[in-house]
């Protein structure tokens, strides 16, 4: 399970999580024209987090997420894994 937020109220992100696999691909689109702070936090820690759609910049890796920013009508693609329960 995934929970995303945004830098301000009411901010039109959508999100897909997909799953193949071990492999999770969340695409996540920014429908205004307005850069969005976007907060993605996964329940479970994750492994092998790469950007496979869209610009580098803005983002931050954490262990159980990440942040980043989408542009206006701006698109990503992240692929990642769960890390193995401790």
């Amino acid at each position: 399970c995934y929970t995303v937020e945004a830098s301000r109220n009411g901010a039109p992100v959508r999100t897909l999580l997909k799953r193949r696999g071990d492999q999770l691909t969340l695409i996540a689109v920014n429908i205004e024209d307005r850069p969005v702070n976007l907060y993605v936090r996964i329940q479970q820690k994750i492994s092998d987090l790469t950007i496979q759609v869209g610009d580098t910049g803005g983002f931050r890796a954490e262990a159980a997420g990440w942040c980043d920013i989408l542009q206006g009508f701006g698109a990503r693609v992240y692929r990642f894994q769960l890390a193995p329960a401790s």
